[in-house]
Order: C-alpha cells, then structure tokens, then sequence
C-alpha cells in the first residue's frame, strides 16, 4: 500500500508540474531530422516556444525553403549559402544563423579547426548584424566567436555545455559566457551526453549550478538538440523529462529562476 501511494503521488508531481510548467528551447532538430512531417504538437500546452534548426547538409535550397515555408520559429545551421540565397532571410526571419558547422566552409571554421572567419563570413556576419539577426557561435571555432564579438551586436550559443565542466571543444568557457552576458545574448544548455561528460540528468544540474552561481539565471536556458542526437539523459529523452528536472530543481533554486530558464529568457529573447 505504501508502495503504491508513493507511486500515485510521484505521478501527481509529474501531472501538476506539467500542468504548470512551460518549457522554451533554443534548438530542436526536429525539422532537420523529419522534415517536413516533424510535429511537435503531442505535447498541448506545456510548450512556449520551440526555436527549430534547419540543417543545410546535403539539401538543395529547394528542400531548405519547403522546410521552413510553415514554420514560424526558425534557426538556421551551416550558412554557407546565404551569400548566394539571402532571400532565405526574409522567407524565415531566422531567430538565429550559425555560420558554420563543425568543420570548415564558405563562411569559416567549425569547432574542429580553430581558424577565425573568413572574408565572406565577416560580410555574412555584418548583413545579419544589420537586420538584428543574432550569430549563434555554437558550431563556431573558438577563434571564430571572437571575430564575431567584434563584428556583432547580437550573439547567442544555442545548444552546449559549460567548458570548465567539460573541455569539450563543443562547450563555452566563462569569458565567452561573459561576452554574450554583455550583449544580452543567451546560452542554451543542450542535453548531448558528450557535452556534459555524461548522459546523466544530474551531470546537467551541475552544468545549470555553475551558471547560476557566476552568472545567475538571466541569460541562460536550454537548448536540448532533441531529434539530433541519441545520447541523452535516460529520464531526459523528451519535454516531459523536463517536468522532473523541474522539480529536483524546485528544491536549490527559486521558482521565479527556474522559470527564466524554462522559458521566460527565451520568450523575452523572441520578442
């Protein structure tokens, strides 16, 4: 009987969390892992605002502009080809644009290679600068995002972990943490195991703690690259693993925090 009421009150929690909760993400991949027929739409009312990725790859700017024909939140990966298709930027009004991906292109160097911009990103990175586009440097060479800090108002990292946690080439440290503090861009935490260090929930709220602790909760969020990776947390494989995270959270952190970080920093960052 015991047993069976504590099972009834966890699912209680789970339900009243998610009935109360509202969760933003800075960086879904559904779009560019099922396309067109990607739907989001299981979830009701527990989702804000889902910013989702398109990925270049091996698509034709064809397939690019049916992707994002019907979607109103958009964030653009691996750019190479806005210098010859900047129309793209009026179809979708992009949240974002990275510049690359993780190694090298038209516009520069991905994480891999620790080259700065080249030319044509630099005029790439002015023209969005100009239309109030932010840069997300998450992909971005390390050498990269400081070229963009000298060129850009508006910079963001969508979808990593924190370096000093993890030296992952892939994770910000804290002295880029402060310079997109200082132009009131975001970070969002991703849930990729290999950033983190491990596929462990309880590895993220490390990650969320030395954040908060240095910076505190204005300019973070998440980023979960949810479609675009397998590795992932257990017990954080979808958005309703966030009702949970929630709730570990509620027990450090005030709610009126963990609210800006679920949602509340994206929305305002949308807006």
């Amino acid at each position: 009987m015991h047993r069976l009421y504590a099972a009834y009150c966890t699912l209680h929690t789970a339900y009243r969390i998610i009935n109360i909760m509202r969760i933003s993400d800075l960086h879904n991949d559904i779009l560019s892992e099922r396309g067109e027929t990607g739907s989001l739409n299981d979830y009701g009312g527990m989702l804000s605002n889902i910013v989702c990725a398109v990925f270049r790859g091996n698509r034709s700017i064809c397939q690019i502009k049916r992707l994002i024909k019907n979607h109103d939140i958009i964030g653009l990966e691996d750019c190479g080809y806005l210098k010859a298709y900047p129309e793209i930027l009026e179809m979708c009004n992009p949240v974002y644009c990275q510049l690359t991906y993780n190694g090298e292109n038209e516009l520069g160097f991905g994480h891999q290679i620790n080259k700065g911009i080249k030319p044509a990103g630099k005029k790439i990175a002015k023209m969005l600068d100009k239309k109030g586009i932010a840069v997300d440097t998450a992909h971005l060479s390390e050498k990269g995002f400081y070229d963009i800090a000298d060129i850009c108002g508006k910079m963001i990292n969508s979808h990593t972990c924190i370096y000093e946690l993890n030296p992952h080439t892939r994770n910000i440290d804290k002295e880029r943490i402060k310079i997109i503090i200082q132009k009131n861009g975001l970070v969002g935490l991703t849930l990729v195991g290999s950033f983190l260090g491990k596929a462990d929930s309880c590895i993220l709220i490390n990650h969320i703690d030395y954040f908060i602790q240095r910076f505190g909760a204005d300019n973070l969020c998440f980023g979960s690259d949810f479609y675009g990776t397998d590795d992932l947390p257990d017990d954080l494989r979808d958005y309703y693993g966030f009702a949970v995270l929630y709730e570990k959270l509620l027990k450090e952190y005030k709610a009126s925090d963990l609210d800006k970080i679920f949602y509340k920093n994206i929305d305002g960052f949308l807006q």
